[in-house]
């Protein structure tokens, strides 16, 4: 089986988007159990307010993921991993991410007490169907997934053959070879479980640093920035005066030998 679900995040920076200048995208999601999944994505990178800009700051996102699946899943062969990833600058200070997550793995068969084998037989060709086997025309090469799979269920259209007294058999050899052991479910559940609590812990020890952590220095004193369009009458001189910097402070932050009219320029204040 191979399943793929579709999120779309939108992200709120604190600052102006002038240009992503990198990014990148890191899934930490893992089951909880053989039908739902929990963890969360990590976006992060570095951004300039500004395309004039010539100051890169950094940005990192971490979104939290619960998905509840219809099926169940074989919990041995179950994979997670990110099959697409595409954002887009949405407005002055929002970035839109489109994620693509790809769920693969082999549903589990399990056998109610009422299931008779015409049922058994459906499911056992939805296998087949969602296994995605791999065939030369000649029929004899195959991928190893598809081997794999073929492998049970050849065991299972054997069981399907013998009549309504055999049922007990069928289902012996149907959760020998399909179905996860209980107790081994129960000890991935509890790994899965402790692994949650010690991360919720370390949590509640943990402070957000802010975006602009970087800023502050050993002498408590702190940068805000305002952002001045050039008009027409104005000058490199001009803007020096009216916001007391120098020329060297200003070209830290903009490409001075580039400046038109409506050009945005960050214009650094420092505070005690």
């Amino acid at each position: 089986m191979k399943k793929v679900i579709s999120f779309e995040k939108k992200l709120d920076f604190p600052s102006m988007i002038g240009e992503i200048t990198s990014i990148s995208l890191d899934q930490q999601i893992e089951f909880k159990n053989p039908s739902s999944a929990t963890g969360k994505f990590i976006i992060s990178g570095t951004y300039k307010m500004t395309e004039a800009s010539t100051i890169v700051e950094d940005f990192s996102y971490e979104i939290p993921v619960e998905i509840d699946l219809v099926e169940k899943l074989d919990l041995s062969s179950a994979k997670i991993s990110i099959s697409n990833f595409n954002y887009e600058i949405e407005s002055e200070d929002c970035l839109k991410c489109n994620i693509d997550l790809l769920l693969e793995g082999i549903e589990e068969i399990i056998l109610d007490d009422d299931t008779d084998l015409e049922t058994l037989t459906e499911k056992i060709n939805n296998v087949k169907e969602e296994s995605n086997l791999v065939r030369e025309c000649d029929g004899d090469i195959k991928t190893e997934s598809a081997k794999e799979i073929e492998g049970k269920t050849e065991i299972i259209d054997e069981a399907v053959t013998v009549n309504n007294n055999d049922k007990n058999l069928t289902e012996e050899i149907l959760e020998n070879e399909i179905s996860i052991p209980e107790a081994e479910i129960d000890q991935n559940l509890n790994i899965i479980e402790k692994k949650e609590s010690e991360e919720m812990e370390d949590n509640k020890n943990t402070n957000i640093s802010s975006l602009f952590q970087v800023f502050e220095n050993s002498e408590e004193t702190f940068t805000t920035y305002s952002v001045y369009i050039m008009r027409k009458e104005d000058s490199i001189e001009k803007i020096l005066d009216t916001y007391n910097i120098t020329k060297e402070e200003l070209s830290e932050y903009n490409d001075l030998s580039n400046l038109e009219i409506g050009s945005k320029i960050i214009i650094p204040n420092c505070n005690e």
